[in-house]
């Protein structure tokens, strides 16, 4: 796109809404869709948000603010698939476009757009959020949840573009493909981005986010992508202790332990952090026990620390906390957790945070006492966990 090309789209996209509006949005979004690298699409994201001046015509921000101005005017169905598929490639990745974007007020007309009847207009919508909650501000992410933005949001992930509801949608718009699944995809993207807010941790029982969440993590159907954002909103969500009571009650426990084994690294991850955050609740840790949790984490331990550090820290935290208590340490002795424990407690294969975890693990699993310190020293005495004792002193973890 040429500089006279993007004066045009400039003024086809200006106010008044102007039928041209449709082309030239298409023709912003090809900008991005036909750049070849991503280093070129970069290149096009930064011509699309310049300042443009023509006689006494300034344009601040290019194009972005004409196409936030266009979000909630725009009626027929393929003029807002065009602006809202241009905004969210304009966008994508590029911080400098989404603070142009967020100045321009786009908050409130994205989540209106999350239940727009087209299927693409959704998905445009969500992902552009997914970039606001991302890479914006903590002001963005107060506005879309301001405007209901999480309860929006779970809405999409909650359906199913099953062949009925596709054909349910008319003729495909062939400028513009769509794949089943994609605003689903988006949308749980978008609430694992925002789950960090502590007003989404305090509402995300009450609109259902938190138990749509722990459906998909334990659907085996879902996609690697479904797992791993599943995983992670639920991690953000159980920091709050009310919210790790209901994930345990709506059954969120054994969708985390079958994700400790998944062939993502990134859903393991995330897996083991939200059990760690659960069984910092005491009442709550029998629970993860029950569920064989140990197994599963500690694989996670064994894996190669080059590339697994955040997952030996989660999988080693949550170790920590359940070998403080009885039926934890049973499933230490029955997992033959010291060999496992004794590799992490070396320097050359392990940070000092998680050392610190496994040392206080192996410190806990050996007493009774269920109030030792991470740094208690670790003693054969009468009054500890002898048989695991044993094991530990076998694998020389204990002198």
């Amino acid at each position: 796109m040429a500089d006279a090309q993007v004066k045009k789209a400039l003024k086809d996209l200006s106010l008044p809404l102007k039928p041209s509006a449709t082309k030239a949005a298409l023709a912003v979004a090809d900008k991005v869709r036909k750049a070849g690298t991503a280093a070129q699409q970069n290149d096009a994201r930064k011509m699309l948000g310049t300042r443009y001046e023509e006689k006494a015509l300034v344009w601040e921000g290019g194009v972005i603010p004409l196409l936030v101005a266009l979000l909630p005017l725009c009626k027929e169905k393929p003029m807002i698939e065009a602006v809202s598929l241009a905004l969210s490639l304009a966008i994508t990745d590029y911080e400098p476009n989404i603070a142009l974007a967020a100045e321009a007020g786009v908050e409130k007309s994205l989540v209106e757009l999350c239940k727009n009847a087209s299927f693409l207009v959704q998905q445009h919508a969500v992902t552009a959020i997914t970039q606001l909650c991302v890479h914006g501000t903590a002001a963005s992410r107060a506005k879309i949840l301001a405007a209901g933005g999480l309860k929006a949001l779970t809405t999409i992930v909650k359906e199913v573009d099953t062949d009925d509801v596709i054909q349910k949608q008319g003729p495909p718009n062939k400028l513009i493909p769509y794949k089943p699944g994609q605003r689903q995809e988006e949308a749980i993207a978008a609430i694992c981005a925002i789950a960090c807010e502590a007003k989404t941790k305090k509402t995300a029982a009450e609109v259902g986010t938190l138990k749509q969440l722990i459906k998909l993590a334990a659907d085996e159907n879902a996609s690697p992508r479904f797992k791993e954002e599943a995983a992670g909103a639920l991690l953000h969500l159980v920091t709050e202790p009310f919210n790790r009571a209901l994930c345990c009650q709506d059954g969120g426990i054994p969708p985390l332990v079958s994700l400790l084994s998944s062939s993502s690294l990134l859903a393991q991850t995330r897996a083991a952090g939200a059990l760690r955050q659960v069984t910092e609740d005491e009442g709550l840790r029998d629970q993860v026990v029950e569920a064989e949790a140990m197994k599963g984490l500690l694989a996670l331990c064994q894996l190669p620390a080059a590339t697994a550090s955040t997952a030996h820290l989660e999988a080693a935290g949550a170790l920590h906390q359940l070998a403080n208590q009885p039926p934890g340490k049973e499933q230490l002795l029955f997992c033959s957790a010291a060999p496992v424990l004794a590799v992490l407690l070396t320097p050359e294969s392990s940070s000092a945070p998680v050392m610190g975890n496994a040392l206080a693990a192996v410190a806990h699993a050996c007493t009774h006492c269920a109030v030792n310190s991470p740094g208690t020293i670790l003693q054969q005495a009468a009054t500890g966990f002898v048989p695991l004792q044993d094991q530990m002193g076998a694998s020389g973890v204990v002198a």
